[in-house]
């Protein structure tokens, strides 16, 4: 009777490893990190694509999806909404951009000639990739709610090239070079006065600009001798 019992018990134990093992046999094998982080890029790249083409407010998940040929249901497993994908996007194109303005040695030992350097080298990365630029500040997405942004200004200040921007800034203001002394106030005129100039020579087409490199000195030396001593 015991042996019976323990046959059973076996008999039982046995049939669950199985049913068990065939049930993990079945479905999609989970994706490794690189085939995740590979499956979200090309979500992005097709994203980015169809926000340049279309604009922002015209482009759905579902267009999403199906320019990256999957399903909606997919698309929704990496990303809420695609307010979720621009999220994503600037994230990559900032650090995109932070990392071409570093490719080359940059003079921390000098205040002024490192900032120059950057702010020269941000408006050349936009002028040079207009595409981006509508991306990350031509889009007004008027339908999303506030604890669905992030501030721009916290990507941007993680990023390296502005670790190094702020960094050169209060050097400069160690050395009593500003007349201000509100640091954050210095390093947003230096960025609204680039962004105003890149702006306008990328959309406002109608007017025969001077040559960029000549515009982008000139306001450069411009905005610094206002914030210099």
């Amino acid at each position: 009777m015991f042996s019976i019992r323990v046959q059973a018990l076996f008999k039982s134990h046995f049939q669950k490893e199985f049913m068990s093992g065939i049930r993990k046999t079945r479905g999609r094998p989970r994706k490794s990190h690189k085939q995740t982080a590979a499956a979200r890029e090309n979500f992005i790249a097709c994203a980015r694509t169809l926000f340049i083409e279309q604009g922002y407010e015209n482009v759905s998940m579902r267009k999403v999806a199906a320019m990256a040929g999957v399903t909606p249901t997919t698309l929704y497993r990496y990303f809420r909404n695609k307010r979720h994908i621009l999220h994503f996007l600037w994230k990559e194109l900032f650090a995109h951009l932070s990392d071409l303005c570093m490719a080359d040695p940059l003079d921390e030992n000098d205040p002024v000639i490192c900032i120059k350097t950057i702010m020269v080298r941000y408006m050349r990365y936009w002028m040079d990739n207009p595409d981006h630029y509508r991306v990350i500040f031509m889009i007004e997405d008027l339908s999303s709610r506030p604890e669905e942004d992030i501030n721009a200004g916290t990507i941007m200040a993680d990023i390296p090239v502005f670790k190094t921007l702020i960094k050169a800034i209060e050097q400069g203001h160690e050395h009593g070079l500003f007349r201000e002394d509100d640091i954050e106030l210095i390093w947003q005129t230096l960025l609204i006065h680039s962004q105003g100039l890149v702006s306008c020579l990328i959309t406002v087409r109608e007017i025969s600009w001077r040559p960029t490199g000549e515009l982008i000195e000139q306001s450069i030396d411009s905005t610094l001798r206002g914030l210099l001593v």
